[in-house]
């Protein structure tokens, strides 16, 4: 009952941020069309500090996405089934297919595809 629990949290927690990165990617494609609209009335300063905010906004979202689902439950070695958390920085660099990545086991120290469990 309590693992069931902790599933729906963290389900939870990766569809909050994958909302907020859809809405920061929706700020983001709403102020380029904007910017492409009224590119005349705007001089160069103007739009390089809208641009600067909203990459700020965008990027910020992206790391609080990948934070977010690197963190969020953990992966499991096919070879040794050892349960692990990667760094943030492997799971950016890692091949990726559906729920599953390919990391180094840190206990078995083979690569293997490790699927995420929540």
């Amino acid at each position: 009952m309590k693992e069931e629990i902790i599933k729906n949290d963290n389900k939870k927690k990766i569809i909050n941020a994958i909302a907020l990165y859809v809405l920061a990617l929706v700020v983001f494609v709403a102020t380029v069309i904007f910017l492409y609209m009224n590119k005349v009335k705007m001089n160069n300063v103007e739009i390089a500090i809208i641009v600067v905010i909203v990459i700020v906004i965008f990027g910020g979202a992206f790391i609080f996405l990948v934070q977010r689902l690197t963190k969020t439950g953990h992966y499991m070695c096919a070879k040794c089934e050892h349960k692990f958390v990667p760094s943030t920085k492997k799971y950016l660099i890692t091949l990726k297919i559906g729920g599953s990545c390919y990391l180094e086991c840190p206990a078995c120290k083979k690569k293997s595809w490790c699927k995420k469990i929540l």
